[in-house]
């Protein structure tokens, strides 16, 4: 199961997420115009399900996408 909350996101973004298999994952967020705004992070993240927590300040208020990829090429867009 995927989830992503708040959402809208105001300080603290929670990201929840099953993986088949232990495998390095990057997380981008991205502006409503497509530009990178910030990268939470890049790292291992085991098999099974992982929830994440990170703080996305100082974001300005508005929409944005998290882009949650691996190193397979697989990819997940999330709104926030």
């Amino acid at each position: 199961d995927n989830s992503l909350y708040p959402n809208p996101v105001s300080d603290i973004l929670n990201l929840t997420f099953y993986l088949s298999a232990e495998t390095q994952v990057s997380f981008q967020v991205y502006d409503v115009l497509g530009k990178l705004v910030t990268v939470l992070g890049n790292q291992t993240v085991f098999k099974g399900t992982n929830q994440l927590v990170f703080s996305v300040l100082p974001l300005e208020q508005g929409k944005y996408s998290i882009v949650v990829s691996d190193a397979d090429g697989n990819v997940v867009v999330k709104n926030i």
